[in-house]
């Protein structure tokens, strides 16, 4: 079935359920004009590839049928891991204001960095949205989060966070990690998807982080879902064991779907100046979209069933994840020194997890005068 047939099923299938299809269309519009700040007479490109997994057909149709209706002008460019090189990125998104990319670039060689640096000269902004699904765009949806309420969460989180000199975090499925800060030197960035001129995101929005005290990070990592990037499953074959050592991870333990891990970390490490990079602890950071979904899309399916895109789940209130590789975020006052090729995060669900925080060293080194920020998956931030 060719594109313009596809979108006209897409549309026709919408249309069948005509209070859906306009619930997706209104809140379309509100992403566009209120987290990327669409003007009269901008151009939005698309940026799409052949993965069923990163590119949701029937979203970027309700998405194009929206900007239909406002006279906005859109266009696709259709990328290919293996056949798409930088220079016909750059050639691409030349005279369009906004970027809508669902291209994972999972196994290219683009530079992502210079491609945000291309973006930010042009002026141009970019919503990076691979996995992104057509249900984010329902009223219950993450993508229909209101921005006032997530803004307001996300400074009370800061509130909690900006003085924290480390975490302590346990979680049912064994989890046992101790991770210091540097609370002089490093900020904590509210991310609410907001995107402005020059600059790029990922939506839906609603994360806070910060790069932890890289080389000062020990202790157990307990895996129950694995990254997009490694694997579209919902979950493990068996919980994957990561021990944490001075801030690297030093084994994986568990089953196929640790081999996973260690096998996709092996190959990227061999693209590396630094080998050791890959193993790098990156980030710390806590969801805040109370409207985002769980990794796992079917509770009663199989462990291979495909999940929901990390891009969503990272953000879900309650929960929290760890990041491994690059800790260059784009934020000042954020970043670490590490670079790498890949950024692996991790959700941790927030059934069972509990992060305690402490706010001096001292208190951190001891274990003591600590508050829980999460108990026993209960989310605290705001009492």
């Amino acid at each position: 079935m060719g594109l313009e047939n596809f979108e006209k099923q897409v549309f026709k299938e919408n249309d069948e359920c005509p209070e859906m299809a306009e619930e997706r269309l209104a809140n379309a519009k509100k992403v566009f004009d209120g987290f990327i700040g669409l003007k009269s007479g901008e151009k939005v490109l698309f940026i799409v590839d052949n993965s069923d997994f990163n590119t949701d057909r029937q979203l970027i149709g309700d998405l194009k049928k929206s900007l239909g209706k406002q006279g906005i002008e859109c266009s696709e460019f259709l990328a290919d891991d293996k056949t798409t090189k930088q220079k016909d990125l750059f050639n691409a998104v030349k005279g369009y204001e906004v970027i809508w990319c669902s291209w994972g670039m999972d196994e290219t060689r683009i530079n992502f960095d210079k491609f945000t640096d291309r973006l930010e000269k042009l002026g141009s902004r970019m919503a990076f949205c691979p996995g992104a699904r057509v249900e984010s765009l329902n009223n219950d949806g993450a993508l229909s989060e209101d921005k006032i309420e997530l803004k307001y969460r996300l400074g009370k989180m800061e509130a909690r966070l900006k003085d924290a000199a480390g975490f302590h975090i346990r979680s049912s499925y064994g989890t046992n990690l101790m991770v210091p800060l540097k609370k002089e030197q490093r900020r904590w960035y509210k991310d609410s998807g907001e995107i402005k001129p020059g600059g790029w995101d990922n939506l839906p929005g609603g994360e806070i982080f910060t790069t932890p005290d890289e080389e000062k990070i020990n202790g157990v990592l307990i895996l129950p879902v694995l990254e997009d990037n490694i694997s579209e499953d919902q979950g493990v074959d068996e919980f994957v064991r990561l021990t944490i050592r001075n801030g690297k991870i030093a084994t994986i333990d568990g089953g196929e779907s640790a081999e996973k891990l260690r096998k996709y970390l092996e190959e990227n490490s061999k693209l590396e100046d630094n080998p050791l990079s890959v193993l790098q602890c990156s980030e710390i950071a806590f969801g805040a979209n109370a409207k985002a979904r769980s990794v796992v899309t079917n509770p009663e399916g199989h462990y291979t069933d495909v999940a929901n895109p990390t891009v969503e789940t990272e953000k879900r209130l309650g929960t929290m994840h760890l990041a491994f590789g690059d800790s260059r975020h784009g934020e000042e006052g954020t970043e670490g020194y590490n670079e790498s090729e890949i950024h692996l995060d991790f959700v941790l669900p927030r059934n069972g997890l509990t992060v305690k925080a402490f706010y001096s060293r001292e208190d951190f080194k001891n274990g003591r005068n600590g508050e829980r920020l999460i108990d026993e998956g209960r989310w605290r931030f705001v009492e």
